[in-house]
């Protein structure tokens, strides 16, 4: 059969095509979306296309969506489950991402206006504050 480099295309005219895969693709697509050899690897059993990584970039303007390498990671976890990755990989297993609105419990406590140290209501911490 071909290599497995290839995949058959048909043109507009009913012809079959091969299109070759580059693997430069994918090395750009390690680059563009900070992925490692662990996470290529998860795209790949995904089915997943190098060009289609680096298109879900997310652009400054979408807030709410995730990078590719966490969208990997989570499409991977529903599909095979987060047993079935490989547990030599140290990973960022303490990594956790906050979504808009959701309180981080490890984040230091807020004060009211006016009860700091200073006394001052503005919020500013002393070293802020010039000695008139």
């Amino acid at each position: 059969m071909g290599s497995p480099c290839t995949s058959l295309r048909v043109n507009l005219n009913g012809t079959v095509s091969k299109k070759k895969r580059k693997p430069a693709d994918w090395e750009e697509a390690k680059r563009r979306c900070r992925l490692n050899d662990d996470d290529i690897r998860m795209a790949k059993e995904l089915g997943m296309a190098a060009g289609s990584l680096i298109k879900n970039i997310p652009a400054p303007s979408q807030m709410w969506k995730l990078p590719v390498k966490e969208w990997v990671r989570e499409l991977y976890d529903k599909k095979f489950g987060s047993a079935s990755r490989d547990p030599t990989y140290g990973g960022d297993s303490e990594l956790r991402v906050l979504r808009f609105g959701e309180p981080d419990e490890l984040a230091a406590p807020q004060r009211a206006a006016g009860s700091g140290p200073t006394g001052r209501s503005c919020g500013l911490p002393a070293c802020m504050w010039r000695a008139n």
